[in-house]
């Protein structure tokens, strides 16, 4: 909300998502530590991992606008001064 505000705007609310799934990217990016380039993690899987995730982030949807803790993703509304 300071980011918003600094850049003139005035914040309205916001909340995190995906802090379902926090705990397994706080893994895997600990045990993936490489002292190699950056490079994209983007690949396909297996269709029921997709489908686990979708109903992960439903579920999670209907209760995110309540986070304000944490998440993967930040989410902000800010009205124009």
């Amino acid at each position: 909300m300071r980011v918003l505000a600094d850049a003139g705007l005035a914040p309205v609310g916001g909340f995190y998502f995906s802090a379902s799934v926090f705990p397994a990217a706080v893994v895997q990016c600990l045990w993936n530590r490489r002292p190699t380039h950056p490079a994209s993690q983007l690949r396909r899987h297996h269709a029921v991992t997709n489908r686990l995730l979708t109903t992960i982030c439903t579920a999670e949807s209907r209760v995110a606008r309540h986070n304000h803790v944490f998440g993967l993703t930040a989410f902000a509304v800010a009205e124009k001064r």
